[in-house]
């Protein structure tokens, strides 16, 4: 198995990644213009595995299938019924 030292050496690093992390998008939003957002800094936890699991996703789709548009649908409506309602008799 892995010794306990392995397992202390590789708790270390993913721990000063993650305060790296922390420090360089709280940096990155403390201007005076971006100050709003420092709370939303513990937040960048969740974004990247997200963005990982749709960029497998992306290869996924990508790979089986390749002219696959997986657009998404903003606001509903029901588009015939507009397309009635505008068309003349």
């Amino acid at each position: 198995m892995v010794s306990p030292f392995t397992l202390l050496a590789l708790g270390s690093g993913f721990l000063v990644a993650e305060v790296i992390t922390v420090a360089v998008s709280a940096f990155a939003v403390s201007d005076k213009k971006h100050r709003y957002l420092i709370p939303w800094v513990p937040t960048m936890h969740f974004y990247f595995p997200m963005a990982t699991l749709a960029s497998y996703k992306a290869v996924y789709e990508l790979l089986t299938q390749p002219f696959y548009w997986d657009k998404t649908t903003h606001g509903v409506f029901e588009r015939t019924q507009d397309l009635a309602e505008t068309q003349p008799e």
